[in-house]
């Protein structure tokens, strides 16, 4: 499997760039037999990699994301099996750790591939996929279908922009640490004047925070822009860098650019 990609990989100048390309084919794959398996029956696509993946985001990410949107039928250690299982007919080596939770999780550690395309010399570093699954996500999303047309084509269930954004600002917000893919991704949808889903947003934040700070479709943009004052974008900038295709555009990642976006049309 891994020969499809050898193409698109050899012109690449850093390891980094190589990294984050092989990595998000595997992503796309592992969605790919995730769909052949019916698991979009049972779950969402959602997260960062979904902007990635199904809006072109320019910066590469780590994890996969999805909710819980059925319990009936879903089994996390059934579609680890099936993965596993899958992967490996693909002539993928990998190893699965997890932890059954709230959250179900799973790093899928590939064996072989970093040492297929000579990106390391020690004979035991995997690369590594992270898969989380939140079963009990906050009511309100709005669900979507959309189609991929990368390496494979496949449809899966995601969350529409609005409900994507909502989870995205509940992480400004209430993130404990300062994730710099974060902001890259609120920059993204404030320049798409998308807004976010505020039932869903409000219902986020009485889970997670247990409060209620009564967000509105009026109020949004004060709440995240107060979130967003004294923070360190020098650090938040060094941070989402290395992921970003056009590394150049982590310097719109600061407080004026914020300002400047959330006030427009908003009387701030």
């Amino acid at each position: 499997m891994l020969e499809v990609i050898e193409e698109k990989v050899k012109n690449l100048s850093s390891k980094e760039d190589k990294i984050n390309t092989i990595r998000e084919f595997l992503q796309i794959l592992i969605l790919k037999v995730l769909k052949d398996k019916n698991v979009f029956m049972s779950v969402a696509f959602l997260g960062g990699t979904a902007l990635r993946i199904l809006y072109k985001l320019k910066r590469y990410s780590e994890d996969l994301d999805f909710s819980l949107i059925k319990k009936n039928g879903y089994n996390f250690l059934d579609l680890l099996e099936k993965l596993k299982k899958e992967l490996e007919l693909n002539n993928l080596q990998v190893d699965l750790k997890y932890k059954t939770d709230i959250v179900d999780k799973s790093f899928i550690k590939f064996k072989n591939v970093l040492q297929y395309f000579d990106l390391t010399k020690l004979k035991d570093e995997k690369l590594s996929v992270k898969i989380e699954i939140d079963t009990n996500p906050p009511e309100g999303a709005v669900l979507d279908e959309k189609i991929i047309n990368d390496y494979f084509i496949f449809n899966l269930k995601t969350y529409d922009l609005p409900s994507l954004m909502a989870g995205k600002l509940n992480a400004v917000m209430f993130r404990k640490y300062s994730k710099g893919r974060d902001f890259y991704d609120l920059l993204w949808y404030l320049t798409k004047n998308i807004k976010p889903n505020i039932k869903l947003l409000n219902n986020g934040i009485i889970q997670t925070q247990k409060e209620d700070m009564e967000i509105t479709e009026e109020n949004w943009k004060e709440h995240v822009l107060k979130s967003l004052r004294s923070l360190d974008y020098e650090k938040i900038q060094k941070d989402v860098s290395p992921f970003l295709i056009d590394r150049n555009e982590s310097e719109l990642i600061k407080l004026s650019t914020f300002e400047k976006l959330l006030s427009e049309n908003s009387g701030l």
